[in-house]
C-alpha cells in the first residue's frame, strides 16, 4: 500500500516496499564498488556482475531450511544480458581479488569490508565519504530498477541511479520513504562523472517514469537542487508496445523546372575549383594504408584503421598514449560519424586537434567502448591491426 504526504519542497512517497521488492544494501558497499570501478581495478562489466549478485541472493531469500541454493555463471549471464561463461569467471575472479565478492556454488556474499579497508587511505574514497554524508545507512534498492540498469552499458546511467538512491530513497520504520533534493552537480562531483552526461541520464530516467520532478522556486533550485520523488510503483517499460506511425507515402508529384531567364549562360570556369581542406579526404581506396594526413570516411568507420591512425598520432607526439586518450579518439570518430553531416572527417580532425573532448556525449563514448571491445577481444580470426601490418595495443577500456 502506498500513500503520499506533502513535504518541504515537494511530495514524499511512502510504501511498505516498492513494487517488485527490494533489498537493503549498505551505502558504503555501493560506494566501495563504485570507487573500485573508477580506480579501474574492475571493469564496467564486473560492476554489473556485482549488482546482479544482489538480485541472485534476493531470489533465494525465502528458501526453506531444507533447500540448498545453487549459484551458476549462466544465471549471471541471463541477468546481465551479455557475456560468456569464461568472461563471467574472469569477472568473478577480479571481484574476489578486490574484496567485493565471496563466491561459492552454494553461497555468495557481496559484503565489501575488505575492499573498504583497502580503500581507507585513498583520496577517492575519502572524497566520496565526505560528499555522501549519510553513508552508514542501508539503501533500499528496488529490484526492478537494478534488473533494468545492469543490462545497460552506460556507466553514467548507473552512477546517476546510485546518486539518486543516496539522496532520495530511505528505509524508515519498516517502510520505504521516497523524496528529497538532488543536484546533478553533486552526483557529478561525488561519483566523478561528467555533468552534462549526468543531466542527460537524469532526463532519460524522468522519461522512463522512475523520477518525478516537483516544482519549486528558482532560488531553491539553485541552492538545493530539484525536489524529486522516486516512483515506488515503477515497472520496466515494454518496448514492444510502442506504437510507431507508418512512414509517409511518397507523392509522385511532377514539378516543373525553374524558368530559364538567360538562355546564353556564361562560358568559362571562373570560381569552379572549390577549396580543398588539407589533411582530409572523403573517398579513397579501402585497401590503402591509413594515413594521418589524409583521413577518410572509411578510416572512421573501420576500427582497425582508426586504431592505426591513433598509433600514428601517438608516434608523432600530437597525442600521448593512454587508455583514456584511446577511448576519446574512438569516441571522437563516433561523434564525427553521427554529427558530421557535411564533413565528418574535418569534424574529427577538429575535435582531436583541439582536444574538444567535452563535446562527446555518453552514448558516443559507449559506442566507442563497444568498438574497442570488438577490436581488442574480438570476433574476427585475424589479429587486430593485421590489415595495416602493425602490432595491436591490448589495453582497451571496453566492458
Amino acid at each position: 500500500m502506498q500513500n503520499s504526504v506533502s513535504g518541504y519542497g515537494g511530495i514524499k512517497s511512502i510504501a511498505r516496499k516498492p513494487d517488485g521488492g527490494f533489498y537493503l544494501v549498505r551505502a558504503r558497499s555501493l560506494l566501495a564498488a563504485w570507487v573500485t570501478f573508477k580506480r579501474e581495478e574492475i571493469s564496467l562489466y564486473d560492476l554489473r556482475l556485482w549488482l546482479a549478485c544482489h538480485e541472485m541472493m534476493a531470489r533465494r531469500c525465502q528458501l526453506k531450511p531444507d533447500q540448498v541454493s545453487t549459484f551458476t555463471e549462466n544465471e549471471l549471464i541471463r541477468l546481465v544480458g551479455s557475456g560468456t561463461k569464461s568472461k563471467v569467471k574472469y569477472g568473478i575472479k577480479r571481484l574476489l581479488s578486490c574484496g567485493l565478492l565471496h563466491w561459492d556454488r552454494n553461497c555468495i556474499s557481496t559484503e565489501t569490508h575488505r575492499a573498504e579497508a583497502t580503500l581507507a587511505e585513498t583520496d577517492a574514497w575519502i572524497d566520496a565519504l565526505s560528499l555522501v554524508k549519510n553513508n552508514r545507512r542501508k539503501v533500499p534498492v528496488p529490484r526492478r530498477l537494478i534488473r533494468y540498469v545492469i543490462k545497460t552499458r552506460q556507466r553514467t546511467l548507473i552512477g546517476t541511479v546510485l546518486g539518486h538512491l543516496f539522496r532520495c530513497l530511505y528505509y524508515r520504520k519498516g517502510r520505504c520513504v521516497s523524496g528529497g533534493r538532488c543536484k546533478a552537480s553533486w552526483i557529478a562531483a561525488a561519483l566523478q562523472l561528467d555533468l552534462r552526461n549526468v543531466k542527460s541520464s537524469r532526463k532519460r530516467l524522468i522519461e522512463l517514469g522512475w523520477i518525478k520532478g516537483c516544482k519549486d522556486k528558482q532560488t531553491s533550485l539553485n541552492r538545493w537542487g530539484l525536489p524529486l520523488v522516486l516512483n515506488l510503483q515503477w515497472d520496466v517499460p515494454d518496448k514492444g508496445n510502442h506504437v510507431k506511425t507508418p512512414p509517409q507515402t511518397s507523392q509522385n508529384c511532377a514539378k516543373l523546372p525553374p524558368p530559364i531567364y538567360d538562355k546564353k549562360p556564361l562560358s568559362g570556369s571562373n570560381n569552379q575549383n572549390p577549396s580543398k581542406n588539407p589533411g582530409v579526404q572523403n573517398r579513397t581506396r579501402f585497401d590503402s594504408q591509413p594515413n594521418l594526413k589524409h583521413i577518410t570516411i572509411e578510416d572512421l568507420r573501420n576500427a582497425v584503421r582508426l586504431d592505426a591512425l591513433y598509433r600514428q598520432a601517438c608516434a608523432a607526439g600530437s597525442l600521448p598514449h593512454s587508455q583514456s586518450n584511446r577511448l576519446q579518439w574512438f569516441a571522437a570518430a563516433e561523434r564525427a560519424l553521427s554529427e558530421g553531416t557535411e564533413n565528418p572527417c574535418g569534424l574529427f580532425v577538429t575535435i582531436c586537434g583541439k582536444k574538444l573532448w567535452s563535446y562527446i556525449n555518453h552514448e558516443q563514448e559507449d559506442g566507442a567502448r563497444v568498438k574497442l571491445k570488438r577490436l581488442d577481444f574480438g570476433e574476427e580470426t585475424r589479429l587486430p591491426g593485421d590489415a595495416c601490418g602493425m602490432v595491436p595495443v591490448y589495453d582497451s577500456l571496453a566492458a
